[in-house]
C-alpha cells in the first residue's frame, strides 16, 4: 500500500519503491537498473516536459529497477547520438500520430505514442496488428493511468469501498481551440473506463452503447461535446463531458471536484483538474462527518525548479515492459485503446464532424506528408535484448526538405487538374513557371484575382511562361467557378488549377496559412494562403511571395519581376526599384568596368558600386 502521512484532515499519498508504476508488476528486480534510451519524435512544450521527467532520478519516486536516457530528438542527425531503443511521439499533432508512430514500428522500434493514440479506431488496429508482427512494444501515452492517484482509486473500487459502481462523470475544462473530444476527450473517457471497463473481467469486458451530441466550433470540429456510455451488461453508465467554454474549477481554487465515482455505498470526488487530480475524498452514504482530503503529489527534482511532471511514471512501465519483453502494458493494454477509439469515432460520427482523408487514412505512407519530421532507421533488433543496454538502432535524421528558399529546386508532384493529370517536373518541361495558390473557390478577392491572371496569360506566354493555380478545392469545384469568372471579370481562364482538396501539394510548398484562425474549411482544416513562385526551366525556384487572404496580388508585379528575371539572366544586369522594361538598369557587380565598356558602352558610374546602363537598343525588348 501506498505511504499515508496523516496531517489533521489531510493524508498525502506518496508511492513506496515497492508501489511503482514500473515495478508493481515484477516479481524480481536486477541487480543493476535497466536503462532505456529514448528518441523523442518532434519537439514542444509537452514534450519538453516529458523530457524534464526522463531526466529526473528515479529515486524521488521510489523506483531502482529502470532508468532513463534520451539520445535522440527528431533533429538529431548523428546515427550514434540517435541510438535508440523507443521511439516516444509526444508533440507532433494527433492527425500525424497513425503515419508517424506507423513508420517507427516499421523500422522495428518500441513505440510510446501520446494520446489520442490515432484519429480513428481502424487506424488504431492497424498499428496493434503492425506492432505485433514486428514483435514492438506499443503503447498509447495516457499519463492520468500511471498516476499513483489511479492505482489508488482502482483499488477503492476493486475492494468495494464505495460499493457497486453504478455512474461516472468526468468534466474538464479546454483553454485552446480545436476539436475538443479528439484532442481532449481521452481524458474523460479515461476515468470512465479505467473505472467501468478495465476493472471487468476479461470475459465481462464489453463496449459501451454511445449517446453523443455536441456543439461545433467555427473551425467545424466540435467545441462542446458529451458522451454518455451505456454498459449493459453490468447496468452501468459512465458520462463524459469536454468543452471549450465551461470550467471544472471556475473558481479557480483548486477545490472543485471534477470527477465523480457514484458507487451503492458511497461516492469518490476527485479534485481538479481531471488529468492529474491533486487528489481525492471517499465520501460515504449517511457519513455525516467531513470526509478527509487524500492529496496525491508529485514528487518533484529537489535541484531542479519546475521539474516532475508526472510523466516519468508512464516512461517507467514502458521501460519495465521492454526490458522484460513485453509487448504492451495491463494498465493501458491495447485492446482498450481500440474500444476508446471506437467510442469516440461514433461520438464524432454522431456530432457530424468528419476529418479530411489525408489524416483519417488507415493506409501507410512512409512518404506522406505526414511523415516528413524524421526518418528512421530499419535494424531489426535481436529477438533477446541485453539488459542495461540498447540493442537497436534509430535514426532520428530531419529528413525534411529545408523550407523553400530562393534556389531551391521545385518538389515534383503529381496531381489533378482542371486540364487533365499532372507530372508538375513534366509541365514545366523547358520553360518558366508561375505557380500561384488562392484560399477557396467561390471568394470575392480569388475572383478577381484569376481573372486578373487570365486576362495576362497571352504576355505570360510571350516570355515562354505558364500558368497553374491551385487551391484546397475538388475539381468539380474549379469547373464550376471557373464560369463564375470568365462572367464577372470578362477573361476566358484556360491555364489549369490544381485540385488539392487534401492539402499534399500546399504542405509541399508550404502554401498552409498559419495567420489567420478563420481561414479554415467546415472540417477545421487550414487554407491556402495567397502563395506565387516563380520557377525557371532548370526547375529553381526564383520568386517567392507571400500574401494574407485579405489582400489581393498585382498580377502586373508578377509579370514584371517575370521580366526582370530574364532580363538579368541575358544581360548580366540587375533592376532598380520600380524598374519596368525600357528603364535603365544597373550593371551587376560581377561585372568589371572593362568589360562593362564592351557590353554596356553608355554605362555611368554613380558610385563605384553603383552603376547605370541603358540596354543597348537591340537588347532592349524583353527577353
Amino acid at each position: 500500500m501506498p505511504r499515508l502521512h496523516a496531517n489533521n484532515n489531510t493524508r498525502h499519498l506518496i508511492p513506496s519503491a515497492s508501489d511503482q508504476v514500473a515495478s508493481a508488476h515484477l516479481l524480481t528486480k536486477p541487480m543493476a537498473p535497466f536503462t532505456l534510451r529514448w528518441g523523442i519524435i518532434a519537439t514542444g512544450l509537452v514534450a519538453e516536459a516529458f523530457a524534464k521527467d526522463l531526466q529526473t532520478s528515479p529515486a524521488s519516486r521510489g523506483v531502482s529497477d529502470v532508468e532513463h536516457k534520451i539520445v535522440a530528438v527528431s533533429s538529431s542527425r548523428d546515427s550514434k547520438k540517435a541510438e535508440a531503443f523507443l521511439a516516444k511521439i509526444k508533440s507532433t499533432p494527433h492527425s500525424h500520430h497513425f503515419q508517424n508512430a506507423m513508420l517507427a514500428i516499421q523500422a522495428h522500434k518500441h513505440v510510446l505514442c501520446e494520446k489520442a493514440l490515432t484519429v480513428t479506431a481502424e487506424q488504431t488496429r492497424r498499428l496493434v496488428q503492425a506492432a505485433r508482427e514486428k514483435n514492438v512494444f506499443l503503447m498509447e501515452a495516457v499519463w492520468t493511468r500511471f498516476q499513483p492517484v489511479s492505482f489508488k482509486v482502482r483499488e477503492l473500487i476493486a475492494s468495494g469501498e464505495i460499493g457497486v459502481v453504478e455512474h461516472v462523470h468526468r468534466k474538464v475544462n479546454l483553454e485552446l481551440a480545436g476539436g475538443a473530444l479528439l484532442n481532449f476527450g481521452t481524458y474523460a473517457l479515461t476515468w470512465v473506463f479505467q473505472v467501468l471497463y478495465h476493472l471487468q473481467p476479461e470475459a465481462e469486458k464489453e463496449g459501451p452503447e454511445v449517446i453523443s451530441t455536441r456543439n461545433k466550433y467555427f473551425t467545424g470540429t466540435d467545441e462542446s461535446t458529451v458522451v454518455v456510455c451505456r454498459f449493459p451488461k453490468h447496468k452501468t453508465i459512465g458520462i463524459a463531458t469536454t468543452s471549450l467554454r465551461s470550467a471544472s474549477d471556475p473558481s479557480e481554487t483548486g477545490k472543485a471536484t471534477s470527477i465523480r465515482i457514484q458507487g451503492s455505498k458511497g461516492e469518490i470526488a476527485m479534485a481538479h483538474p481531471a488529468y492529474c487530480p491533486p487528489g481525492y475524498r471517499v465520501l460515504r452514504n449517511g457519513a455525516r462527518e467531513e470526509s478527509e482530503l487524500i492529496e496525491c503529489t508529485f514528487p518533484k527534482d529537489d535541484g531542479r525548479e519546475g521539474w516532475g511532471h508526472g510523466f516519468f511514471w508512464e516512461a517507467d512501465e514502458a521501460a519495465s515492459c521492454i526490458r522484460d519483453g513485453k509487448k504492451e502494458s495491463s494498465t493501458m493494454p491495447l485492446h482498450e485503446s481500440i474500444a476508446i477509439m471506437e467510442v469516440m469515432d461514433e461520438a464524432l460520427r454522431q456530432g457530424g464532424v468528419t476529418y479530411p482523408s489525408l489524416i483519417t487514412s488507415h493506409e501507410f505512407d512512409a512518404m506522406s506528408p505526414l511523415n516528413t519530421v524524421f526518418c528512421l532507421s530499419s535494424h531489426t533488433p535481436p529477438l533477446h535484448p541485453k539488459p542495461h543496454h540498447t540493442h537497436t538502432t534509430i535514426t532520428m535524421a530531419d529528413s525534411r526538405p529545408a523550407p523553400l528558399r530562393l534556389g531551391s529546386i521545385a518538389p515534383n508532384f503529381q496531381a489533378d487538374t482542371t486540364n487533365g493529370p499532372i507530372d508538375f517536373h513534366e509541365f514545366v518541361g523547358d520553360n518558366w513557371v508561375v505557380f500561384f495558390s488562392h484560399p477557396e473557390d467561390y471568394t470575392p478577392v480569388c475572383t478577381t484575382e484569376l481573372g486578373a491572371f487570365a486576362k495576362l496569360e497571352p504576355d505570360f506566354t510571350k516570355r515562354g511562361v505558364k500558368l497553374i493555380g491551385l487551391s484546397a478545392n475538388t475539381l468539380g469545384s474549379h469547373e464550376g467557378w471557373i464560369k463564375d469568372i470568365d462572367e464577372v471579370t470578362g477573361s476566358s481562364v484556360k491555364f489549369p488549377i490544381i485540385a488539392d482538396k487534401e492539402r499534399k501539394v500546399a504542405l509541399a510548398y508550404d502554401m498552409i496559412d498559419h495567420q489567420d484562425a478563420t481561414n479554415v474549411d467546415e472540417k477545421g482544416t487550414a487554407f491556402t494562403i495567397r502563395s506565387v513562385f516563380i520557377i525557371d526551366p532548370k526547375k529553381t525556384i526564383r520568386t517567392i511571395l507571400s500574401y494574407p487572404a485579405s489582400t489581393g496580388r498585382n498580377s502586373a508585379e508578377v509579370l514584371r519581376i517575370v521580366d526582370s528575371l530574364q532580363t538579368g539572366d541575358k544581360h548580366k544586369i540587375t533592376t532598380p526599384i520600380n524598374w519596368v522594361p525600357g528603364d535603365d538598369v544597373i550593371v551587376h557587380p560581377a561585372v568589371k568596368n572593362e568589360q562593362a565598356k564592351e557590353l554596356f558602352p553608355e554605362f555611368r558610374i554613380v558610385k563605384p558600386y553603383l552603376r547605370f546602363t541603358p540596354l543597348p537598343k537591340e537588347k532592349a525588348t524583353v527577353a
